[in-house]
């Protein structure tokens, strides 16, 4: 974090003048210190996943859950224990088992930009499943954020049922 707070500093000090494009404190970097900068960073990662509205899942290539956060676990109503390690698609049963297979065979690094993801129900919870494949050179995985719109579908079918009888009331006093 040193280093990027120097980085940031600089910046502030030359917004109008020529910003020095070498590397910073690479005479003075060691390796203990990078790892305390990556560990700093990934703790912010992980704090601010753990502290999502969303559910946030990672998956491999095979389809195994490496990672989820507590809203997905509180969608799955499962034990971490159990999340970890399970299959992806082992969670669904039936035809939803078949759609998410499919979704995620027909993964390609850009796919998520066309495609909105599924509906399914979890747990009583109507839940949409977005997948965002990772690719990296060495290393294949997936992000599935999980959404929970079970409120937000209740409450548009309630304003529906509330519009249908205003109309109906609407009618009858004027009939």
């Amino acid at each position: 974090t040193r280093n990027i707070k120097a980085i940031l500093e600089q910046l502030r000090k030359s917004a109008s003048s020529h910003v020095n494009r070498s590397i910073m404190g690479v005479e003075e970097v060691k390796q203990r210190e990078v790892i305390n900068e990556l560990l700093c960073s990934r703790k912010h990662l992980e704090t601010i996943l753990a502290h999502n509205h969303d559910g946030v899942m990672e998956i491999t290539s095979d389809y195994e859950i490496i990672y989820a956060n507590n809203k997905a676990l509180s969608i799955l109503e499962l034990p971490e224990e159990y999340v970890l390690s399970t299959k992806f698609t082992d969670i669904f049963q039936g035809k939803e088992k078949y759609q998410i297979k499919k979704l995620l065979d027909q993964q390609s690094p850009l796919s998520f930009l066309h495609k909105s993801g599924i509906t399914t129900l979890i747990n009583d919870k109507i839940v949409r499943l977005k997948i965002i494949p990772l690719i990296d050179s060495s290393y294949k995985s997936s992000i599935v954020i999980l959404h929970d719109i079970t409120e937000k579908t209740q409450l548009k079918v309630d304003l529906d049922n509330y519009s249908v009888r205003y109309r109906e009331l609407f009618n009858n006093m004027h009939s």
